[in-house]
């Protein structure tokens, strides 16, 4: 409720209901894979310019405050820490008014890196989610939820010296060798079946005095102000400080 009237105020944020955002929540909640350092979290098409109003300043159009505002609130409920530093490249490739290619680095108080980036020109796609963990790595290849899990086996340790040097197209390695397929174990992404209708469900029962409300004021808030310093970091060059 707003503190000033008590009426009911929510913001749009129905991509905290995207079944490939839940699967990475749940596995980072439930420490599947340890704890994770670097989170990369991108949405990618190849038609070029932005279309209808998203091509226009005044409109508030641009990929920062299209998509950026959904993938930067999915970031910032998956890490549970403060936004420290700032970083942000905004490309006006095919449309001259606003941004229609974004990279937006963040740097977390815990020391979790975060990469989002928004493009309209990319013909072979990244992953949706790359997540790096202290016991292993999640990929999410797209929104039907192809991917897997790779973690550390029980018996991640048990490696001979024989293992340690592999030969390899670009010489021979350790740091960068492959792990011997013993010392791992691939697992199939959580499966959830949540949809948009439940942001609406839950304004409902707010309404009703039965739950608490999900998306907060507060946490939108602190989207916008990450947003705000995204433009400025673009401006500037410079990655901006903050406690956000």
């Amino acid at each position: 409720m707003s503190e000033q009237t008590g009426k009911l105020f929510s913001v749009h944020q129905n991509r905290r209901w995207d079944k490939d955002y839940l699967a990475v929540k749940k596995i980072l909640s439930e420490g599947t894979i340890g704890t994770p350092y670097f989170i990369e979290s991108r949405v990618q098409g190849s038609r070029g310019a932005m279309h209808g109003w998203r091509g226009y300043k005044e409109n508030g159009g641009g990929m920062l405050l299209d998509w950026g505002v959904h993938l930067l609130d999915q970031m910032l409920n998956l890490v549970p820490a403060n936004v420290v530093s700032v970083s942000a490249h905004l490309a006006s490739i095919f449309t001259p008014e606003v941004d229609d290619n974004v990279k937006l680095f963040l740097r977390f108080e815990n020391d979790v890196s975060a990469v989002l980036e928004f493009s309209t020109n990319c013909f072979v796609n990244h992953p949706r989610w790359h997540v790096s963990c202290t016991e292993g790595t999640v990929v999410v290849e797209n929104w039907q939820c192809d991917g897997k899990i790779v973690k550390l086996a029980e018996n991640a340790d048990e490696m001979s010296w024989a293992d340690e040097i592999v030969y390899t197209a670009a010489g021979p390695t350790r740091t960068m060798a492959p792990r011997p397929a013993h010392t791992t174990q691939e697992l199939d992404l959580p499966k959830e079946q949540k949809n948009w209708a439940e942001y609406y469900r839950n304004i409902i029962a707010c309404l009703d005095g039965k739950a608490e409300l999900i998306v907060k004021p507060a946490q939108c808030l602190r989207v916008m102000k990450l947003i705000d310093l995204a433009f400025q970091a673009n401006e500037t060059g410079c990655s901006i400080s903050c406690n956000i």
